[in-house]
């Protein structure tokens, strides 16, 4: 929409690409933190986002279980490496990057209280895990922070399955890990449903999808996209909130 933009050489127009998914990493990792900051003093960061995002020089990012892709979680570490030979340390972005590289563990974590504060016994327990790609309404997997949703709940040892509507098969997960376009196999018997992707589709849901997991049912909603009204009388958890 902008046009051809001219740049004065190969470098300079190299690094606004780079630049680009620069700010987003750490407007990102900015929006984990405020999220995690809000569900501690029990305020809701969404609400607050919102508002805040009405001025209009604000643009609050959303927090969530993870950035993946072979654009965001890569180009920071360029920069990160090209500012060492120039004796530059790009501290932010270095703590940006770890930031973000560590919401699938505390997601895990958060998932796994929950558990256990409804007398669950989380080794054992069968976690329904809803999206493969990277983000909504891809079909590319790659860096994808699912993996690694799936490594921090296999060190509890639960029992661990995967839907994707748009993926069939994937050579990366454990052999021991189900992967299913169909959404009742993955949440049949589940102790808790875990959304890792911001899929269309999971937008739609409603606790009679879930029909045939374990009761009480207990959600993590790491994307904040389902609709919190038709899930009435459930336990639904969501990053930068309380509840």
């Amino acid at each position: 929409k902008k046009g051809v933009i001219t740049m004065p050489n190969l470098a300079t127009a190299e690094a606004e690409k780079l630049f680009e998914g620069v700010y987003r990493d750490v407007n990102i990792a900015l929006a984990n933190q405020l999220a995690e900051y809000c569900s501690k003093i029990g305020i809701n960061y969404w609400e607050a986002r919102r508002a805040a995002n009405s001025q209009p020089f604000c643009n609050l990012h959303y927090p969530g279980t993870g950035v993946g892709g072979l654009c965001i979680p890569v180009y920071p570490k360029i920069i990160i490496e090209s500012s060492k030979s120039v004796g530059k340390s790009l501290k932010l972005l270095e703590f940006s990057r770890m930031i973000n590289d560590k919401m699938p563990s505390l997601c895990v974590s958060k998932s796994i209280e929950i558990l256990k504060n409804n007398g669950k016994k989380y080794r054992g327990t069968t976690i329904a895990i809803l999206g493969l790609g990277f983000r909504g309404e891809v079909t590319d997997k790659r860096l994808s922070p699912t993996y690694e949703v799936v490594k921090q709940f296999s060190k509890y040892d639960c029992t661990i399955r995967v839907h994707d509507p748009y993926i069939l098969e994937d050579d990366e997960l454990p052999k021991s890990v189900e992967l299913s376009t169909k959404l009742s196999i993955v949440t049949k018997d589940a102790d808790l449903v875990f959304i890792a992707t911001d899929h269309k589709e999971y937008a739609k849901l409603t606790k009679s999808s879930f029909k045939n997991s374990r009761k009480p049912l207990l959600i993590f909603d790491g994307r904040n996209i389902l609709n919190k009204q038709k899930f009435e009388n459930i336990q639904l958890f969501t990053i930068g909130t309380n509840g």
